[in-house]
């Protein structure tokens, strides 16, 4: 299922989940990069963001219903 709109405060992460590889990388990326802006970060650390990605997956497989965006700002908290 493709999208041409996408609404940050819907996704859920089943539909991240669902994600191919190559789409599910770009679609760290694009989050990492919308909560880095939002917290005004100007500084990137990789391995800490490799870990959170990490979290994220595990968070979303156990909590499917969950949306994306809220997940990636709880865990970079």
């Amino acid at each position: 299922k493709k999208f041409t709109v996408v609404d940050l405060n819907k996704q859920d992460c089943r539909t991240f989940l669902k994600m191919t590889g190559y789409e599910r990388d770009i679609t760290v990326a694009f989050y990492h990069g919308v909560v880095t802006g939002m917290k005004k970060e100007t500084t990137v650390n990789i391995p800490a963001l490799a870990e959170v990605t990490d979290k994220v997956m595990d968070h979303c497989i156990d909590n499917p219903k969950d949306v994306l965006l809220k997940v990636f700002q709880d865990l970079r908290k």
